[in-house]
């Protein structure tokens, strides 16, 4: 058995369980893997977004709680609630989904 398939099998009652919490009690198997595999991408896509963020900083030895907040961001996992354009006009960025984040 691969990694991938273990990572996989092990995704997959998480992706469950959170089906069940959005009040979906049955799906069939090929929508289950569709979605662990989506799942298993993003969560990929964001442990290399963080590590090359914390790469390119000279100062931190390891990864920070910055490195996950930016590659959160870049991820689209945490955005402003306001859109660029007024948070320029402001001349303050918007910072409430990163308070409820820390």
């Amino acid at each position: 058995m691969s990694t991938h398939a273990i990572h996989h099998a092990l995704l997959r009652p998480c992706i469950l369980h959170i089906l069940r919490a959005a009040g979906y009690h049955s799906t069939k198997p090929s929508v289950l893997d569709a979605l662990t595999d989506i799942a298993g991408r993003y969560m990929l896509l964001l442990a290399t977004s963080t590590a090359k963020h914390a790469a390119t900083d000279p100062e931190e030895m390891g990864i920070s709680v910055t490195d996950v907040r930016l590659a959160m961001q870049e991820c689209a996992a945490l955005v402003p609630e306001k859109v660029w354009e007024d948070q320029v006009w402001e001349g303050e960025e918007d910072e409430r989904g990163m308070e409820a984040f820390l």
